[in-house]
């Protein structure tokens, strides 16, 4: 039975099938429709995806460093949990993330076009943009997101993040894509759409001749040029794009742009 297909709503195995089922194997239709539950899920509600499927990479844990999407913590010991429902972790229900719960519905939404999001040490925003801009890639064909940072390694591994996520994705959300790589600049591009995630550094020019679906402009407050570089980046997105600003505290643009005397 075709996935695209289907239009048989979910149940129990023990409850008797339809006759125009009846001569289905059992196993391979439970398999059929939990797959089409958790694709239509991942394609209505961005926190599901990221719940159910994305998985990050934690460096410093050199045991088991690939980790499903944190979605809740531990307010005794501060771990991270993974997956919707609360876990229990020192004897107490684990704490949800609720503020990445937010921002990745608020981006699902596009409004408003460009979000600022002030964030922390090991708040995971940079996983969480990374992940929502590669699911944007996976929904939109021939989108061009970027990502920029302060330096062109630094956005190259902001793709390495995309590519990581995107191999692990099981294909009802959206894995199992062919892709294509370029290295100047670092692109991935999947090939069946031609959406393309392209890293470039920072700079006034860097994307002046181009139009954007999506750009993540990652610590912008620590760029050198940040109030160019926004001028510039501004104009890519009109007409129906979005631009993402993230960085921790730092003064001057950063600042501005937080507490809103930039836009004054």
């Amino acid at each position: 039975m075709s996935r695209a297909s289907s239009t048989v709503s979910p149940r129990s195995l023990t409850a008797p099938l339809p006759p125009e089922l009846a001569d289905l194997d059992a196993t391979a239709l439970e398999a059929d429709l939990d797959y089409v539950t958790r694709a239509r899920a991942c394609a209505a509600d961005p926190w599901y995806w990221l719940a159910t499927a994305v998985t990050t990479v934690d460096e410093v844990d050199a045991t088991t460093p690939v980790k499903p999407f944190p979605t809740h913590v531990c307010a005794a010991c501060g771990t991270y949990h993974g997956g919707l429902p609360p876990r229990v972790c020192c004897a107490a229900p684990t704490r949800e993330l609720t503020y990445l719960k937010l921002l990745a519905r608020q981006f699902d939404r596009g409004l408003p076009p460009i979000l600022i999001v002030p964030k922390a040490r090991r708040m995971r925003l940079s996983w969480l943009f990374v992940a929502l801009h590669l699911r944007l890639a996976l929904a939109r064909p021939h989108a061009r997101i970027f990502f920029i940072s302060s330096k062109q390694d630094k956005s190259a591994e902001l793709i390495e993040r995309a590519r990581g996520i995107l191999a692990r994705l099981p294909a009802w959300a959206g894995g199992a894509r062919a892709v294509a790589d370029s290295a100047d600049p670092p692109t991935l591009t999947l090939v069946e759409t031609d959406a393309r995630l392209v890293g470039i550094a920072e700079g006034a020019d860097q994307l002046r001749q181009y139009t954007a679906s999506a750009i993540l402009a990652d610590e912008i407050g620590t760029w050198q040029w940040p109030r160019l570089a926004y001028s510039a980046m501004k104009p890519c997105i009109d007409g129906g794009g979005r631009l993402t600003l993230v960085s921790s505290a730092y003064p001057g643009t950063w600042h501005e742009m937080v507490s809103g005397t930039f836009f004054g």
